[in-house]
Protein backbone atom coordinates (compact mmCIF):
# COMPACT_ATOMS: atom_id res chain seq x y z
CA UNK A 1 0.00 0.00 0.00
CA UNK A 2 2.93 2.31 0.64
CA UNK A 3 3.96 1.99 -2.99
CA UNK A 4 0.41 2.77 -4.09
CA UNK A 5 0.44 5.96 -2.01
CA UNK A 6 3.80 6.92 -3.44
CA UNK A 7 2.58 6.51 -7.01
CA UNK A 8 -0.68 8.30 -6.26
CA UNK A 9 1.14 11.20 -4.62
CA UNK A 10 3.35 11.55 -7.69
CA UNK A 11 0.29 11.77 -9.91
CA UNK A 12 -1.49 14.10 -7.48
CA UNK A 13 1.42 16.54 -7.27
CA UNK A 14 1.88 16.62 -11.04
CA UNK A 15 -1.81 17.14 -11.71
CA UNK A 16 -2.09 19.92 -9.13
CA UNK A 17 0.82 21.77 -10.74
CA UNK A 18 -0.28 21.32 -14.36
CA UNK A 19 -3.95 22.12 -13.76
CA UNK A 20 -3.03 25.12 -11.61
CA UNK A 21 -1.06 26.59 -14.50
CA UNK A 22 -4.13 26.39 -16.72
CA UNK A 23 -6.32 27.81 -13.95
CA UNK A 24 -3.94 30.76 -13.68
CA UNK A 25 -4.34 31.48 -17.40
CA UNK A 26 -8.12 31.21 -17.09
CA UNK A 27 -8.24 33.68 -14.21
CA UNK A 28 -6.06 36.22 -16.06
CA UNK A 29 -8.24 36.06 -19.17
CA UNK A 30 -11.44 36.20 -17.11
CA UNK A 31 -10.16 39.27 -15.28
CA UNK A 32 -9.68 41.17 -18.54
CA UNK A 33 -13.11 40.17 -19.83
CA UNK A 34 -14.84 41.12 -16.57
CA UNK A 35 -13.11 44.53 -16.58
CA UNK A 36 -14.89 45.33 -19.85
CA UNK A 37 -18.33 44.44 -18.50
CA UNK A 38 -20.82 47.21 -17.53
CA UNK A 39 -20.39 48.42 -13.95
CA UNK A 40 -23.74 46.99 -12.84
CA UNK A 41 -22.69 43.49 -13.97
CA UNK A 42 -19.47 43.25 -11.96
CA UNK A 43 -18.03 43.79 -8.51
CA UNK A 44 -16.17 47.08 -8.34
CA UNK A 45 -13.42 45.71 -6.11
CA UNK A 46 -12.91 42.29 -7.74
CA UNK A 47 -9.50 41.69 -9.29
CA UNK A 48 -8.88 38.05 -10.20
CA UNK A 49 -5.19 38.69 -10.81
CA UNK A 50 -4.78 39.82 -7.21
CA UNK A 51 -6.84 36.86 -5.99
CA UNK A 52 -5.13 34.37 -8.30
CA UNK A 53 -2.58 33.06 -5.80
CA UNK A 54 -5.19 32.27 -3.15
CA UNK A 55 -7.57 30.71 -5.68
CA UNK A 56 -4.87 28.46 -7.11
CA UNK A 57 -3.79 27.41 -3.62
CA UNK A 58 -7.36 26.42 -2.73
CA UNK A 59 -7.83 24.67 -6.08
CA UNK A 60 -4.64 22.61 -5.70
CA UNK A 61 -5.59 21.67 -2.14
CA UNK A 62 -9.03 20.57 -3.30
CA UNK A 63 -7.54 18.42 -6.07
CA UNK A 64 -5.08 16.77 -3.69
CA UNK A 65 -7.93 16.03 -1.28
CA UNK A 66 -9.70 13.96 -3.95
CA UNK A 67 -6.54 11.89 -4.44
CA UNK A 68 -6.04 11.56 -0.67
CA UNK A 69 -9.61 10.31 -0.31
CA UNK A 70 -8.69 7.19 -2.30
CA UNK A 71 -6.05 6.18 0.24
CA UNK A 72 -8.17 7.05 3.25
CA UNK A 73 -6.05 10.02 4.31
CA UNK A 74 -9.05 12.32 4.18
CA UNK A 75 -12.75 11.76 3.57
CA UNK A 76 -13.70 14.03 0.67
CA UNK A 77 -17.38 14.87 0.40
CA UNK A 78 -18.57 15.36 -3.16
CA UNK A 79 -21.16 18.04 -3.69
CA UNK A 80 -23.92 16.78 -5.96
CA UNK A 81 -26.04 19.33 -7.80
CA UNK A 82 -29.51 19.38 -6.27
CA UNK A 83 -31.83 20.26 -9.12
CA UNK A 84 -34.72 20.55 -6.69
CA UNK A 85 -33.10 23.62 -5.13
CA UNK A 86 -32.43 25.45 -8.40
CA UNK A 87 -35.60 27.49 -7.98
CA UNK A 88 -33.90 29.26 -5.05
CA UNK A 89 -31.06 30.48 -7.30
CA UNK A 90 -31.37 33.68 -9.30
CA UNK A 91 -31.58 33.37 -13.08
CA UNK A 92 -28.04 34.58 -13.75
CA UNK A 93 -26.41 32.17 -11.32
CA UNK A 94 -28.61 29.36 -12.60
CA UNK A 95 -27.26 29.96 -16.10
CA UNK A 96 -23.71 29.65 -14.77
CA UNK A 97 -24.51 26.42 -12.89
CA UNK A 98 -26.12 24.80 -15.92
CA UNK A 99 -23.27 25.98 -18.15
CA UNK A 100 -20.68 24.34 -15.89
CA UNK A 101 -22.63 21.08 -15.87
CA UNK A 102 -22.67 21.11 -19.67
CA UNK A 103 -18.93 21.82 -19.77
CA UNK A 104 -18.25 18.92 -17.41
CA UNK A 105 -20.31 16.54 -19.53
CA UNK A 106 -18.63 17.67 -22.73
CA UNK A 107 -15.13 17.43 -21.25
CA UNK A 108 -15.76 13.91 -19.97
CA UNK A 109 -16.97 12.70 -23.36
CA UNK A 110 -14.39 14.56 -25.45
CA UNK A 111 -11.44 12.90 -23.72
CA UNK A 112 -13.05 9.49 -23.33
CA UNK A 113 -10.01 7.49 -24.54
CA UNK A 114 -7.42 9.06 -22.23
CA UNK A 115 -9.99 9.24 -19.46
CA UNK A 116 -10.83 5.52 -19.65
CA UNK A 117 -7.13 4.60 -19.79
CA UNK A 118 -6.40 6.59 -16.65
CA UNK A 119 -9.46 5.26 -14.84
CA UNK A 120 -8.54 1.67 -15.73
CA UNK A 121 -4.96 2.11 -14.50
CA UNK A 122 -6.10 3.84 -11.33
CA UNK A 123 -8.64 1.10 -10.70
CA UNK A 124 -6.02 -1.64 -10.75
CA UNK A 125 -4.12 0.12 -7.95
CA UNK A 126 -7.10 -0.34 -5.61
CA UNK A 127 -8.22 -3.95 -5.51
CA UNK A 128 -11.09 -3.35 -3.07
CA UNK A 129 -12.26 -0.02 -4.55
CA UNK A 130 -14.08 0.47 -7.83
CA UNK A 131 -12.95 3.69 -9.56
CA UNK A 132 -15.69 5.52 -11.41
CA UNK A 133 -16.98 9.04 -12.04
CA UNK A 134 -17.87 9.52 -8.38
CA UNK A 135 -14.37 9.03 -6.95
CA UNK A 136 -11.96 9.52 -9.85
CA UNK A 137 -9.90 12.62 -8.93
CA UNK A 138 -9.37 13.40 -12.62
CA UNK A 139 -13.02 13.23 -13.56
CA UNK A 140 -14.20 16.63 -14.88
CA UNK A 141 -16.82 16.69 -12.11
CA UNK A 142 -14.12 16.64 -9.43
CA UNK A 143 -11.91 19.12 -11.30
CA UNK A 144 -14.85 21.47 -11.83
CA UNK A 145 -15.94 21.15 -8.21
CA UNK A 146 -12.41 21.94 -7.04
CA UNK A 147 -12.49 25.15 -9.05
CA UNK A 148 -16.01 26.16 -7.98
CA UNK A 149 -15.04 25.78 -4.31
CA UNK A 150 -11.80 27.68 -4.90
CA UNK A 151 -13.57 30.78 -6.24
CA UNK A 152 -16.60 30.63 -3.94
CA UNK A 153 -15.06 32.94 -1.28
CA UNK A 154 -14.77 35.71 -3.89
CA UNK A 155 -18.53 36.33 -3.86
CA UNK A 156 -18.69 36.86 -7.62
CA UNK A 157 -21.74 38.22 -9.42
CA UNK A 158 -23.64 35.91 -11.77
CA UNK A 159 -22.04 37.58 -14.80
CA UNK A 160 -18.54 37.27 -13.34
CA UNK A 161 -19.19 33.64 -12.45
CA UNK A 162 -20.37 32.72 -15.94
CA UNK A 163 -17.41 34.47 -17.56
CA UNK A 164 -14.96 32.73 -15.22
CA UNK A 165 -16.53 29.32 -15.79
CA UNK A 166 -16.26 29.79 -19.54
CA UNK A 167 -12.59 30.74 -19.27
CA UNK A 168 -12.03 27.72 -17.03
CA UNK A 169 -13.64 25.57 -19.71
CA UNK A 170 -11.38 27.08 -22.38
CA UNK A 171 -8.08 26.80 -20.53
CA UNK A 172 -8.62 23.74 -18.33
CA UNK A 173 -11.20 21.42 -19.86
CA UNK A 174 -9.99 22.06 -23.41
CA UNK A 175 -6.51 20.96 -22.29
CA UNK A 176 -7.73 17.98 -20.31
CA UNK A 177 -6.51 15.47 -22.89
CA UNK A 178 -2.94 16.75 -22.44
CA UNK A 179 -3.28 16.55 -18.67
CA UNK A 180 -4.68 13.02 -18.77
CA UNK A 181 -1.89 11.98 -21.14
CA UNK A 182 0.60 13.22 -18.55
CA UNK A 183 -1.22 11.33 -15.78
CA UNK A 184 -1.26 8.14 -17.83
CA UNK A 185 2.44 8.60 -18.56
CA UNK A 186 3.27 8.70 -14.86
CA UNK A 187 1.37 5.46 -14.26
CA UNK A 188 3.03 3.85 -17.29
CA UNK A 189 6.44 4.87 -15.94
CA UNK A 190 5.48 3.01 -12.77
CA UNK A 191 4.61 -0.08 -14.85
CA UNK A 192 0.84 0.22 -14.37
CA UNK A 193 -0.67 -1.47 -17.45
CA UNK A 194 2.01 -0.11 -19.81
CA UNK A 195 0.53 -1.90 -22.84
CA UNK A 196 -3.06 -0.78 -22.31
CA UNK A 197 -3.00 2.19 -24.71
CA UNK A 198 -1.35 0.25 -27.53
CA UNK A 199 -4.05 -2.40 -27.42
CA UNK A 200 -6.80 0.21 -27.19
CA UNK A 201 -5.29 2.22 -30.07
CA UNK A 202 -5.18 -0.86 -32.27
CA UNK A 203 -8.86 -1.61 -31.63
CA UNK A 204 -9.77 2.02 -32.22
CA UNK A 205 -7.98 2.08 -35.58
CA UNK A 206 -9.84 -1.02 -36.72
CA UNK A 207 -13.13 0.47 -35.59
CA UNK A 208 -12.44 3.73 -37.43
CA UNK A 209 -11.79 1.86 -40.66
CA UNK A 210 -15.18 0.19 -40.37
CA UNK A 211 -17.10 3.29 -39.41
CA UNK A 212 -15.53 5.81 -41.78
CA UNK A 213 -15.45 9.52 -41.06
CA UNK A 214 -17.71 10.67 -38.17
CA UNK A 215 -20.30 13.36 -38.63
CA UNK A 216 -19.19 16.78 -37.42
CA UNK A 217 -21.24 18.21 -34.56
CA UNK A 218 -21.02 21.66 -33.07
CA UNK A 219 -19.22 21.45 -29.68
CA UNK A 220 -21.94 23.40 -27.89
CA UNK A 221 -24.68 21.19 -29.32
CA UNK A 222 -22.67 18.09 -28.47
CA UNK A 223 -22.40 19.15 -24.83
CA UNK A 224 -26.16 19.02 -24.40
CA UNK A 225 -27.13 16.51 -27.09
CA UNK A 226 -28.81 13.25 -26.12
CA UNK A 227 -26.46 11.13 -28.23
CA UNK A 228 -23.53 12.36 -26.13
CA UNK A 229 -24.86 10.29 -23.28
CA UNK A 230 -24.63 7.27 -25.59
CA UNK A 231 -20.93 7.84 -26.06
CA UNK A 232 -20.41 8.12 -22.32
CA UNK A 233 -22.56 5.05 -21.66
CA UNK A 234 -20.56 2.98 -24.17
CA UNK A 235 -17.32 4.11 -22.60
CA UNK A 236 -18.53 3.38 -19.08
CA UNK A 237 -19.78 -0.06 -20.17
CA UNK A 238 -16.35 -0.84 -21.62
CA UNK A 239 -14.70 0.38 -18.42
CA UNK A 240 -17.03 -1.75 -16.31
CA UNK A 241 -16.17 -4.87 -18.32
CA UNK A 242 -12.44 -4.19 -17.98
CA UNK A 243 -12.79 -3.57 -14.25
CA UNK A 244 -14.77 -6.76 -13.74
CA UNK A 245 -12.07 -8.75 -15.49
CA UNK A 246 -9.27 -7.16 -13.48
CA UNK A 247 -11.00 -7.49 -10.12
CA UNK A 248 -11.41 -11.23 -10.73
CA UNK A 249 -7.63 -11.61 -10.84
CA UNK A 250 -6.23 -12.28 -7.34
CA UNK A 251 -3.83 -9.58 -6.11
CA UNK A 252 -4.31 -7.62 -9.34
CA UNK A 253 -4.33 -4.38 -7.39
CA UNK A 254 -1.08 -5.06 -5.52
CA UNK A 255 1.25 -2.40 -6.92
CA UNK A 256 4.00 -3.49 -4.55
Amino acid sequence: MDNVKKILNTVSDAMAVTLSEFVSEALSDANMTIANEPADKRSQDLNLVNERGAVIERFAANMRAYFDALTGIVAKEINVLDYGSLSLVDEGELEAIIAMEGMISHARNSDISEYLSFTTRLDILFYATRIDESNNPMDPEQIGESFKEAIRPLGMTATELLITYRKFNRYVFHNLEKVLTQANGILIDNNILPDLDMAARSRAQQQNKRNGRPQKIDPTDRAFATDTAGVADSGQQLLAVMQNLMHRIPDAGNAD
